[in-house]
């Protein structure tokens, strides 16, 4: 909306780096731990956008308006493989509410969730030894549970 229009007027008036300062500012609103953010790593975050900046906006604008052909919600129990979400603590933009994290322990058959202390959204960028961790962790839970499955099913 707002945003995509002053975008769009930014483009039109050769903004490109008004456009990288916002989008640098809207990585640091999204991040609990900003010291990842530094001048090269925004350039190269924002690359793509900038060889095509129009185009990039063309996209965001369709992806805002297209609306699901199904409703997630509505296929929750179809979900049967383990789900670990993995969730940053401090305040940020994208964070799913309580009500929906507690919809998706309601629906699906296995769900855990790992919470980063301190983190935002960028989880990878602000605790990527962490991030590997957990994602260690849960494949170990869900490898162990496969094995006690096997064990159940192949004993007398």
């Amino acid at each position: 909306g707002k945003t995509l229009g002053w975008a769009s007027l930014a483009v039109k008036i050769g903004g490109t780096r008004l456009l990288r300062d916002r989008f640098r500012a809207s990585l640091e609103a999204s991040s609990g731990d900003k010291s990842w953010i530094d001048g090269i790593t925004v350039r190269r975050y924002f690359a793509g956008t900038a060889r095509n900046p129009a185009g990039t906006i063309a996209a965001l604008r369709t992806m805002a308006t297209t609306e699901e052909p199904e409703s997630l919600r509505a296929n929750l129990s179809r979900i049967t493989c383990p789900v670990t979400l993995l969730l940053g603590s401090a305040p940020h933009a994208g964070r799913p509410d309580a009500e929906s994290v507690a919809l998706l322990r309601a629906r699906l058959t296995d769900f855990r969730t790992v919470e980063f202390p301190g983190a935002g959204h960028f989880l990878c960028e602000e605790d990527p030894c962490g991030v590997v961790a957990a994602i260690l962790a849960a494949f170990d839970a869900d490898q162990i549970a496969l094995l006690d499955g096997a064990r159940e099913r192949s004993t007398p």
